[in-house]
């Protein structure tokens, strides 16, 4: 009987290690999208301290439509056993933080989900759009003629003025029109 003790006290302290060293967060969530078990991975990630959420419902973390959609999801993964991802998105101490989230079949009418904290990818998400649409704003309305080739000399792109200046209506028929510059 000691030995079993101190094997499940060892057991345990290992978990505890464990989940001390996680940055995700994991929660339990039942078929009808209860908050039944939060582990004490990241309670800095979570929008209410977890004593706050144990027993709430979706509907009272996230607006309905959404709530709606991952009790959806909740049902899904629990219908055909197959984990699903989600992205989404909250206010946790005033700032936005981004999810991707595996939710995971835990029994017959509980799910297990690993949120995983995405801020900094969407953000270098954000800032890559920005400059691809500054790019092509530049592109699109520069003073000279520009284009982009391959090596074998077929055009890639061409913007509005270089398939004015060659006498195209559009810089997609420049590009259809012309096998080789």
């Amino acid at each position: 009987r000691k030995q079993a003790e101190e094997a499940l006290a060892a057991s345990e302290a290992e978990l505890r290690a464990l989940f001390a060293s996680m940055h995700d967060v994991a929660l339990v969530i039942d078929r009808d999208g209860v908050y039944r078990k939060i582990a004490p991975t990241n309670p800095g990630l979570l929008v209410k301290p977890p004593e706050e959420l144990l027993g709430k419902n979706l509907f009272d973390v996230f607006p309905a439509e959404q709530a709606e959609a991952f009790l959806g999801v909740v049902q899904q993964v629990l219908d055909t056993k197959q984990n699903a991802q989600i992205e989404y998105e909250l206010i946790i101490a005033g700032r936005t933080v981004w999810f991707q989230t595996t939710i995971s079949p835990l029994n017959a009418d509980s799910t297990l989900w690993v949120a995983h904290d995405i801020t900094r990818r969407k953000q270098v998400e954000e800032a890559l759009q920005t400059a691809e649409a500054n790019y092509r704003s530049i592109f699109e309305n520069a003073t000279v003629g520009i284009y982009q080739s391959t090596p074998q000399g077929r055009f890639l792109s061409v913007n509005p003025l270089m398939a004015r200046i060659f006498g195209y209506d559009s810089p997609e028929e420049m590009i259809t029109s012309t096998a080789s510059i």
